[in-house]
Protein backbone atom coordinates (compact mmCIF):
# COMPACT_ATOMS: atom_id res chain seq x y z
CA UNK A 1 0.00 0.00 0.00
CA UNK A 2 1.45 3.57 -0.73
CA UNK A 3 0.94 5.96 2.10
CA UNK A 4 1.21 9.75 1.87
CA UNK A 5 2.09 10.49 5.56
CA UNK A 6 1.88 14.19 6.81
CA UNK A 7 3.08 14.96 10.40
CA UNK A 8 4.29 17.73 12.37
CA UNK A 9 7.81 17.87 14.20
CA UNK A 10 8.95 21.46 16.66
CA UNK A 11 10.22 23.10 13.70
CA UNK A 12 9.21 21.12 10.60
CA UNK A 13 6.17 19.70 8.27
CA UNK A 14 7.19 16.59 7.23
CA UNK A 15 5.73 14.95 3.98
CA UNK A 16 6.67 11.17 2.90
CA UNK A 17 5.23 9.20 0.47
CA UNK A 18 5.83 5.78 1.24
CA UNK A 19 5.31 2.34 -0.72
CA UNK A 20 5.29 -0.60 1.77
CA UNK A 21 7.54 1.84 4.35
CA UNK A 22 9.68 2.16 2.08
CA UNK A 23 10.33 6.11 0.53
CA UNK A 24 9.21 7.14 -2.80
CA UNK A 25 9.54 10.72 -2.39
CA UNK A 26 10.23 13.21 0.69
CA UNK A 27 9.79 16.55 1.55
CA UNK A 28 10.48 19.05 4.42
CA UNK A 29 8.64 22.42 4.59
CA UNK A 30 8.79 25.20 7.24
CA UNK A 31 5.42 26.03 9.22
CA UNK A 32 5.43 29.55 7.91
CA UNK A 33 6.07 28.10 3.95
CA UNK A 34 7.51 30.11 1.23
CA UNK A 35 6.72 32.44 -1.34
CA UNK A 36 7.24 30.21 -4.55
CA UNK A 37 4.68 30.71 -7.60
CA UNK A 38 2.96 33.11 -5.38
CA UNK A 39 1.54 36.08 -7.42
CA UNK A 40 2.09 39.95 -6.82
CA UNK A 41 0.70 43.45 -7.44
CA UNK A 42 4.98 44.23 -7.79
CA UNK A 43 5.90 48.05 -8.81
CA UNK A 44 8.79 48.35 -10.60
CA UNK A 45 11.50 50.54 -8.63
CA UNK A 46 14.76 50.33 -11.56
CA UNK A 47 15.20 49.28 -15.08
CA UNK A 48 18.75 48.26 -15.69
CA UNK A 49 19.44 48.07 -19.29
CA UNK A 50 23.21 46.52 -18.95
CA UNK A 51 21.89 44.01 -17.01
CA UNK A 52 18.95 43.50 -18.83
CA UNK A 53 16.72 43.07 -16.04
CA UNK A 54 14.78 45.07 -13.85
CA UNK A 55 13.99 45.44 -9.64
CA UNK A 56 10.57 45.01 -8.82
CA UNK A 57 9.02 45.72 -4.95
CA UNK A 58 7.04 42.86 -3.92
CA UNK A 59 6.84 44.09 -0.55
CA UNK A 60 7.25 47.68 1.03
CA UNK A 61 10.94 46.20 2.20
CA UNK A 62 11.20 42.90 -0.46
CA UNK A 63 13.01 43.82 -3.61
CA UNK A 64 13.09 40.81 -6.38
CA UNK A 65 15.07 40.81 -9.36
CA UNK A 66 12.66 40.82 -13.02
CA UNK A 67 14.97 39.25 -15.92
CA UNK A 68 13.25 41.24 -19.05
CA UNK A 69 13.25 38.45 -21.17
CA UNK A 70 10.52 37.15 -18.64
CA UNK A 71 8.84 40.48 -18.91
CA UNK A 72 7.22 40.53 -22.52
CA UNK A 73 4.18 39.70 -21.57
CA UNK A 74 3.62 41.80 -18.26
CA UNK A 75 0.12 42.57 -17.36
CA UNK A 76 0.17 46.11 -16.51
CA UNK A 77 -2.28 47.58 -13.86
CA UNK A 78 -1.72 51.34 -14.06
CA UNK A 79 -1.95 53.59 -17.36
CA UNK A 80 -0.11 53.23 -19.89
CA UNK A 81 1.07 54.66 -23.39
CA UNK A 82 3.53 51.80 -24.54
CA UNK A 83 4.05 48.37 -23.82
CA UNK A 84 7.94 49.52 -22.48
CA UNK A 85 8.55 48.36 -19.24
CA UNK A 86 8.97 52.06 -16.86
CA UNK A 87 9.93 52.84 -13.23
CA UNK A 88 6.83 53.13 -11.54
CA UNK A 89 5.06 50.55 -13.14
CA UNK A 90 2.43 48.66 -11.57
CA UNK A 91 2.54 44.35 -12.78
CA UNK A 92 1.75 41.55 -11.88
CA UNK A 93 4.88 39.49 -11.06
CA UNK A 94 5.03 35.65 -10.02
CA UNK A 95 7.85 34.09 -8.03
CA UNK A 96 9.49 31.66 -9.80
CA UNK A 97 12.49 31.47 -7.45
CA UNK A 98 12.65 31.48 -3.27
CA UNK A 99 15.29 34.22 -1.87
CA UNK A 100 18.83 32.18 -1.15
CA UNK A 101 20.67 33.91 1.41
CA UNK A 102 21.75 37.41 0.31
CA UNK A 103 20.30 36.77 -3.38
CA UNK A 104 16.73 38.10 -3.94
CA UNK A 105 13.58 35.82 -5.29
CA UNK A 106 13.75 35.41 -9.10
CA UNK A 107 10.40 37.21 -10.37
CA UNK A 108 8.58 36.61 -13.93
CA UNK A 109 5.51 37.92 -15.46
CA UNK A 110 4.42 34.66 -17.25
CA UNK A 111 2.42 34.08 -14.64
CA UNK A 112 1.38 30.19 -14.40
CA UNK A 113 -1.26 28.78 -11.91
CA UNK A 114 -2.75 25.65 -12.02
CA UNK A 115 -4.67 22.21 -10.12
CA UNK A 116 -4.23 18.60 -10.24
CA UNK A 117 -5.45 18.03 -13.63
CA UNK A 118 -4.29 21.94 -15.95
CA UNK A 119 -2.21 24.21 -15.49
CA UNK A 120 -2.50 27.35 -17.25
CA UNK A 121 0.53 29.38 -18.82
CA UNK A 122 0.50 32.97 -19.55
CA UNK A 123 2.99 34.16 -22.85
CA UNK A 124 1.72 30.70 -24.26
CA UNK A 125 -1.01 30.77 -26.15
CA UNK A 126 -1.57 26.93 -27.07
CA UNK A 127 -3.01 23.73 -25.95
CA UNK A 128 -0.44 20.96 -25.05
CA UNK A 129 -0.52 17.81 -23.44
CA UNK A 130 1.96 16.04 -20.77
CA UNK A 131 4.22 13.98 -22.62
CA UNK A 132 3.52 10.87 -20.63
CA UNK A 133 -0.17 11.53 -22.14
CA UNK A 134 -0.41 8.59 -24.86
CA UNK A 135 -3.64 8.41 -26.23
CA UNK A 136 -3.98 10.13 -29.21
CA UNK A 137 -8.01 9.82 -30.10
CA UNK A 138 -8.04 11.24 -26.39
CA UNK A 139 -6.34 13.80 -26.50
CA UNK A 140 -8.16 14.97 -30.53
CA UNK A 141 -10.99 15.09 -28.16
CA UNK A 142 -10.25 16.91 -25.46
CA UNK A 143 -8.66 19.51 -27.98
CA UNK A 144 -11.95 19.72 -29.75
CA UNK A 145 -13.58 20.92 -26.78
CA UNK A 146 -10.86 22.85 -24.56
CA UNK A 147 -9.13 25.11 -26.97
CA UNK A 148 -11.78 27.41 -27.24
CA UNK A 149 -10.19 28.28 -23.77
CA UNK A 150 -7.46 29.50 -25.47
CA UNK A 151 -6.54 33.21 -25.60
CA UNK A 152 -3.70 35.41 -27.28
CA UNK A 153 -2.49 35.60 -23.81
CA UNK A 154 -2.78 32.23 -22.15
CA UNK A 155 -2.71 28.69 -22.53
CA UNK A 156 -3.00 25.48 -20.88
CA UNK A 157 -0.66 22.35 -20.38
CA UNK A 158 -3.03 18.81 -19.99
CA UNK A 159 -1.78 17.33 -17.00
CA UNK A 160 -1.09 13.40 -16.30
CA UNK A 161 -3.87 13.17 -14.18
CA UNK A 162 -6.49 13.99 -16.85
CA UNK A 163 -6.38 10.89 -18.16
CA UNK A 164 -8.40 9.68 -14.98
CA UNK A 165 -10.54 11.95 -16.46
CA UNK A 166 -13.69 11.70 -19.52
CA UNK A 167 -12.48 14.66 -22.03
CA UNK A 168 -15.51 16.64 -20.93
CA UNK A 169 -14.07 16.56 -17.23
CA UNK A 170 -10.95 17.89 -18.77
CA UNK A 171 -12.66 20.58 -20.28
CA UNK A 172 -14.56 21.59 -17.49
CA UNK A 173 -11.13 21.71 -15.44
CA UNK A 174 -9.83 24.16 -18.70
CA UNK A 175 -12.77 26.61 -18.25
CA UNK A 176 -12.70 26.62 -14.24
CA UNK A 177 -8.87 27.16 -14.42
CA UNK A 178 -9.67 30.47 -17.04
CA UNK A 179 -12.46 31.95 -15.17
CA UNK A 180 -10.03 31.65 -11.99
CA UNK A 181 -7.68 33.56 -13.95
CA UNK A 182 -9.87 36.32 -15.28
CA UNK A 183 -11.41 36.79 -11.50
CA UNK A 184 -7.47 36.91 -10.45
CA UNK A 185 -6.87 39.56 -12.67
CA UNK A 186 -9.55 41.36 -12.15
CA UNK A 187 -9.58 41.45 -8.56
CA UNK A 188 -5.82 43.29 -9.14
CA UNK A 189 -6.83 46.21 -11.16
CA UNK A 190 -8.51 46.97 -7.63
CA UNK A 191 -5.71 46.21 -5.58
CA UNK A 192 -3.04 48.31 -3.81
CA UNK A 193 0.49 47.41 -4.67
CA UNK A 194 2.47 44.80 -2.59
CA UNK A 195 -0.97 43.08 -2.43
CA UNK A 196 -0.47 39.25 -2.67
CA UNK A 197 -3.15 38.36 -5.57
CA UNK A 198 -2.60 34.72 -5.32
CA UNK A 199 -1.15 31.78 -3.53
CA UNK A 200 0.18 28.56 -4.13
CA UNK A 201 -1.22 26.08 -1.49
CA UNK A 202 1.25 25.18 1.42
CA UNK A 203 3.85 23.00 0.29
CA UNK A 204 2.52 19.83 1.85
CA UNK A 205 -0.76 20.28 -0.11
CA UNK A 206 1.38 20.90 -3.18
CA UNK A 207 2.91 17.30 -3.01
CA UNK A 208 -0.67 15.95 -2.66
CA UNK A 209 -2.16 18.11 -5.24
CA UNK A 210 0.77 16.62 -8.12
CA UNK A 211 1.65 13.23 -7.34
CA UNK A 212 -0.41 10.96 -9.51
CA UNK A 213 -3.94 9.25 -8.62
CA UNK A 214 -2.81 5.92 -8.57
CA UNK A 215 0.47 6.53 -6.54
CA UNK A 216 -1.46 7.05 -3.30
CA UNK A 217 -3.67 4.76 -1.78
CA UNK A 218 -3.98 6.58 1.88
CA UNK A 219 -3.03 10.41 3.21
CA UNK A 220 -2.17 9.57 6.79
CA UNK A 221 -1.64 12.61 9.50
CA UNK A 222 -1.91 13.21 13.05
CA UNK A 223 -2.09 16.08 13.36
CA UNK A 224 -5.85 17.63 13.86
CA UNK A 225 -4.92 21.02 12.24
CA UNK A 226 -3.43 19.51 9.01
CA UNK A 227 -6.11 17.27 8.68
CA UNK A 228 -8.42 20.39 8.91
CA UNK A 229 -6.44 21.96 6.30
CA UNK A 230 -6.29 18.64 3.92
CA UNK A 231 -9.86 18.14 4.46
CA UNK A 232 -10.67 21.66 3.10
CA UNK A 233 -8.05 21.61 0.29
CA UNK A 234 -9.70 17.81 -1.03
CA UNK A 235 -13.11 18.81 -0.12
CA UNK A 236 -12.11 22.60 -3.09
CA UNK A 237 -9.75 21.01 -5.43
CA UNK A 238 -9.99 17.12 -5.76
CA UNK A 239 -12.81 15.54 -3.91
CA UNK A 240 -12.05 12.20 -5.57
CA UNK A 241 -9.35 12.17 -3.60
CA UNK A 242 -10.99 12.93 0.25
CA UNK A 243 -12.19 9.00 1.02
CA UNK A 244 -8.34 8.60 1.02
CA UNK A 245 -7.55 10.96 4.08
CA UNK A 246 -7.57 9.46 7.37
CA UNK A 247 -6.56 11.11 10.92
CA UNK A 248 -4.39 8.97 12.82
CA UNK A 249 -5.55 9.25 16.65
CA UNK A 250 -2.57 7.21 18.68
CA UNK A 251 -0.70 10.18 20.67
CA UNK A 252 1.36 7.41 22.33
CA UNK A 253 2.77 6.02 19.17
CA UNK A 254 2.74 8.91 16.80
CA UNK A 255 3.26 8.64 13.12
CA UNK A 256 7.19 9.47 13.14
CA UNK A 257 8.05 6.52 15.65
CA UNK A 258 5.28 4.37 13.57
CA UNK A 259 7.00 4.50 10.46
CA UNK A 260 10.31 5.51 11.47
CA UNK A 261 10.62 8.86 9.59
CA UNK A 262 13.44 9.72 11.88
CA UNK A 263 15.40 7.04 9.93
CA UNK A 264 14.37 7.27 6.62
CA UNK A 265 14.89 11.17 6.56
CA UNK A 266 18.72 10.21 7.97
CA UNK A 267 18.95 7.39 5.32
CA UNK A 268 18.07 10.02 2.57
CA UNK A 269 20.54 12.59 2.97
CA UNK A 270 23.76 10.42 3.59
CA UNK A 271 25.98 10.07 1.03
CA UNK A 272 26.63 6.15 0.76
CA UNK A 273 23.53 4.46 -0.62
CA UNK A 274 23.99 0.08 -0.71
CA UNK A 275 22.35 -1.84 -3.21
CA UNK A 276 21.58 -5.51 -3.04
CA UNK A 277 24.17 -6.79 -5.01
CA UNK A 278 26.89 -5.29 -2.68
CA UNK A 279 27.95 -2.44 -4.80
CA UNK A 280 27.10 1.04 -3.64
CA UNK A 281 26.29 4.74 -4.83
CA UNK A 282 27.95 8.34 -3.43
CA UNK A 283 25.84 11.30 -3.69
CA UNK A 284 27.68 14.21 -3.05
CA UNK A 285 25.90 17.84 -3.53
CA UNK A 286 27.73 20.47 -4.58
CA UNK A 287 26.59 24.30 -5.27
CA UNK A 288 26.85 23.97 -8.72
CA UNK A 289 25.88 20.32 -9.43
CA UNK A 290 25.32 16.88 -7.36
CA UNK A 291 27.62 14.05 -8.24
CA UNK A 292 26.78 10.29 -8.12
CA UNK A 293 29.84 7.51 -8.29
CA UNK A 294 28.87 3.84 -8.72
CA UNK A 295 31.28 1.93 -6.73
CA UNK A 296 31.68 -2.11 -6.99
CA UNK A 297 31.81 -2.02 -2.93
CA UNK A 298 31.58 -5.53 -1.38
CA UNK A 299 30.18 -7.08 -4.85
CA UNK A 300 31.88 -10.41 -5.79
CA UNK A 301 31.33 -12.65 -8.71
CA UNK A 302 33.03 -16.20 -10.41
CA UNK A 303 31.36 -14.74 -14.00
CA UNK A 304 34.12 -14.48 -16.67
CA UNK A 305 32.42 -12.31 -18.73
CA UNK A 306 33.18 -9.23 -16.86
CA UNK A 307 31.76 -6.55 -19.40
CA UNK A 308 27.99 -8.38 -18.29
CA UNK A 309 28.42 -8.18 -14.65
CA UNK A 310 29.50 -4.38 -14.69
CA UNK A 311 26.50 -4.09 -17.15
CA UNK A 312 24.28 -5.61 -14.17
CA UNK A 313 25.70 -3.70 -11.56
CA UNK A 314 25.28 -0.18 -13.29
CA UNK A 315 21.54 -1.21 -14.19
CA UNK A 316 20.83 -1.64 -10.65
CA UNK A 317 22.69 1.52 -9.85
CA UNK A 318 20.19 2.96 -12.48
CA UNK A 319 17.52 1.90 -10.93
CA UNK A 320 18.40 3.32 -7.38
CA UNK A 321 19.87 6.62 -8.81
CA UNK A 322 16.07 7.14 -10.58
CA UNK A 323 14.44 6.44 -7.19
CA UNK A 324 17.08 8.58 -5.37
CA UNK A 325 16.61 11.53 -7.43
CA UNK A 326 12.70 12.02 -6.38
CA UNK A 327 13.62 10.77 -2.63
CA UNK A 328 16.22 13.26 -2.27
CA UNK A 329 14.19 16.28 -4.51
CA UNK A 330 17.68 16.32 -6.37
CA UNK A 331 17.64 19.27 -9.34
CA UNK A 332 19.69 21.07 -11.69
CA UNK A 333 22.90 19.16 -12.98
CA UNK A 334 23.39 16.12 -12.45
CA UNK A 335 26.67 13.95 -13.29
CA UNK A 336 27.01 10.28 -12.93
CA UNK A 337 30.34 8.12 -13.09
CA UNK A 338 28.71 4.69 -13.69
CA UNK A 339 31.38 1.57 -13.76
CA UNK A 340 33.43 1.79 -17.13
CA UNK A 341 31.97 -0.39 -20.08
CA UNK A 342 32.52 -0.97 -24.16
CA UNK A 343 30.46 1.29 -26.03
CA UNK A 344 27.79 -1.52 -26.75
CA UNK A 345 27.09 -1.91 -23.43
CA UNK A 346 26.67 1.78 -22.70
CA UNK A 347 24.52 2.35 -25.35
CA UNK A 348 22.58 -0.40 -23.50
CA UNK A 349 22.81 1.18 -20.37
CA UNK A 350 21.97 4.65 -21.63
CA UNK A 351 18.84 3.73 -23.35
CA UNK A 352 17.98 1.60 -20.29
CA UNK A 353 18.44 5.02 -18.01
CA UNK A 354 16.64 7.11 -19.97
CA UNK A 355 13.05 4.52 -19.90
CA UNK A 356 13.62 5.10 -15.81
CA UNK A 357 14.07 8.41 -16.01
CA UNK A 358 10.32 9.28 -18.11
CA UNK A 359 8.71 7.91 -15.36
CA UNK A 360 9.97 10.50 -13.06
CA UNK A 361 6.50 12.77 -12.35
CA UNK A 362 9.49 15.79 -12.21
CA UNK A 363 10.25 16.59 -15.78
CA UNK A 364 14.25 15.01 -16.12
CA UNK A 365 16.29 15.71 -19.63
CA UNK A 366 19.00 12.97 -19.96
CA UNK A 367 21.62 14.88 -22.23
CA UNK A 368 23.97 11.84 -23.24
CA UNK A 369 27.09 10.49 -22.45
CA UNK A 370 30.62 12.88 -22.56
CA UNK A 371 33.41 11.53 -24.14
CA UNK A 372 34.74 10.56 -20.77
CA UNK A 373 32.34 8.11 -19.70
CA UNK A 374 30.33 10.44 -17.51
CA UNK A 375 25.89 10.43 -18.17
CA UNK A 376 24.91 13.84 -18.06
CA UNK A 377 21.24 14.59 -16.93
CA UNK A 378 19.07 17.34 -15.43
CA UNK A 379 16.21 17.71 -13.35
CA UNK A 380 13.71 20.51 -12.98
CA UNK A 381 13.56 22.62 -9.66
CA UNK A 382 9.98 22.30 -8.01
CA UNK A 383 11.00 22.46 -4.46
CA UNK A 384 13.92 22.80 -2.39
CA UNK A 385 16.39 19.68 -2.06
CA UNK A 386 16.03 17.33 0.77
CA UNK A 387 19.61 18.35 1.88
CA UNK A 388 18.96 22.15 2.34
CA UNK A 389 17.56 20.50 4.88
CA UNK A 390 20.41 18.60 6.41
CA UNK A 391 20.53 20.59 9.90
CA UNK A 392 16.92 20.00 10.87
CA UNK A 393 17.01 16.06 9.76
CA UNK A 394 20.03 15.48 11.76
CA UNK A 395 17.88 16.81 15.00
CA UNK A 396 14.50 14.58 14.53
Amino acid sequence: MNRHIITRTEHLILSALLEDRKPLALSCYEEEGSILNHIYVGKVRDVVPYLHAAFVYISPTQRGYLDLAHAEHCIFLNSKQSEKLCQGDEILVQVSKDAVKTKDPVLTCDLQIGNKYVILTCGRNFLGFSGKIQDADWKQEVRALAEQYVTAEYGFIIRTNCQDLSPEETAAQVRKLSERFQTLKETAIHRPCYTQVYGEPAGYLQDIRNLYSEEVDEILTDSPELYANIKTFLEEEQPGDLPKLRLYTDEQYPLIKCYNLAGIYQSAIAPRVWLKSGAYLVIEPTEALTVIDVNTGKFQSKKKNQDEVFYQINKEAADEIARQLRIRNISGIVIVDFINLPPEYEMKLVSYFSGLLKQDPVPVHLAGMTALGLVELTRKKTKAVLYAWKQQIRDL
